[in-house]
């Protein structure tokens, strides 16, 4: 959120300037303080919680991704599975 687009009025409401108005029209949205603060925790990750996420070939079991890095170039033949290095990394001494 730019804190340029974040002020606060003569109530003591924050007010939020939106980047594009909705389609109802609405350019700035008002919240009281309690309610403008838990939303900001709400976006904060829970500690020891990985933010990114691997999935289909990229997940560290993922089958048959030893093939996927490949070159064309480097081998005539496919290579097989069983042939290719492992997707898991090697281990820390």
């Amino acid at each position: 959120m730019a804190q340029e687009r974040l002020s606060l009025d003569g109530d003591g409401l924050f007010v939020l300037e939106l980047k594009r108005a909705f389609s109802d029209g609405t350019t700035h949205v008002l919240f009281e303080p309690h309610d403008f603060i838990a939303r900001l925790a709400a976006l904060v990750p829970r500690p020891k919680v990985h933010l990114v996420r691997y999935h289909r070939l990229f997940a560290p079991n993922a089958h048959g991704c030893a093939g996927a890095a490949k070159h064309k170039d480097v081998r005539e033949r496919p290579m097989r599975a069983s042939e290719g290095a492992s997707c898991r990394a090697p281990p820390r001494v």
